[in-house]
C-alpha cells in the first residue's frame, strides 16, 4: 500500500488542509523499517521526475526515519 498512498499525495494536497499531505506521509511511513519500504520510496521518487518539490520534499521529510532504520538495519 506504500505505492498506492504516495501516488494520492497530489489529490491529499489539492483536497485538503495545508499540514494534511505532511500527516498523512507520517502516518503512512511511520513504522516502516525495512529496506524494501525504503527502496519503495526512493523508487517512487525517482521515477516521478516532475513530482512538486513541496510535496517531494514532506516525503523525504517522512521517510527520514524510515531511510535510516533501514540502513541500520541492514537488510
Amino acid at each position: 500500500y506504500l505505492r498506492s498512498s504516495l501516488e494520492l499525495l497530489r489529490e491529499i494536497q489539492r483536497t485538503g488542509d495545508i499540514f494534511f499531505p505532511k500527516n498523512w506521509m507520517d502516518a503512512t511511513l511511520g513504522g516502516h523499517n525495512t529496506r524494501s519500504a525504503a527502496e519503495t520510496v526512493r523508487t517512487f521518487l525517482n521515477v516521478q521526475k516532475d513530482y512538486p518539490i513541496r510535496l517531494r520534499r514532506i516525503i523525504l521529510q517522512s521517510a527520514d526515519e524510515l531511510f535510516r532504520a533501514a540502513e541500520r538495519r541492514g537488510e
